[in-house]
């Protein structure tokens, strides 16, 4: 997620009556000038025409919290109550990203809709914080069934 876009956007945009022309009859004709501009949202931003108009702070907080949480919860597989409820943290925090990216997705909608012949092409990337949901939802099950082997265990001896 960092290092590719969540979404792009490439419109049209002109600018109506900046530029006079003479033609050879001496008439004078105002002519708009059009411009081909892309818009890039990604983790650390929103870019238009590769420079940084808005910096998305929380979310990418967020992403780096997760990242760190992740690894965390991974490293310390001995203390399983801990991992359980790591695993509950890590699922809120997945899902304030699902929450981010769909505001912001909501907020590009919002611009394509004023902008002639916008396209939004959306990433694959958008889905990786659901995956991982999905993923700490198992590896949830998976200290549970852990816990409950060991106490097993301990009642036989």
């Amino acid at each position: 997620m960092l290092f590719l876009p969540l979404a792009t956007m490439d419109y049209t945009a002109s600018t109506p009556g900046v530029e006079l022309e003479t033609a050879a009859d001496g008439t004078i004709t105002k002519t708009s000038t059009i411009s081909q501009s892309t818009l890039e949202l990604n983790v650390w931003g929103l870019y238009i025409d590769s420079a940084q108009h808005t910096e998305l702070i929380y979310l990418t907080l967020l992403v780096f919290a997760t990242a760190a949480l992740s690894l965390v919860n991974i490293l310390l597989f001995k203390r399983h109550w801990l991992q359980v409820r790591l695993c509950f943290v890590l699922a809120i925090l997945l899902l304030g990203i699902l929450l981010f990216e769909g505001m912001y997705i909501y907020k590009l909608q919002g611009i394509a809709s004023t902008q002639p012949y916008a396209a939004v092409k959306y990433s694959v990337t958008l889905l990786f914080p659901a995956l991982s949901l999905v993923l700490t939802w198992l590896a949830y099950k998976g200290v549970v069934r852990d816990i409950a082997l060991l106490r097993s265990y301990e009642r036989i001896r």
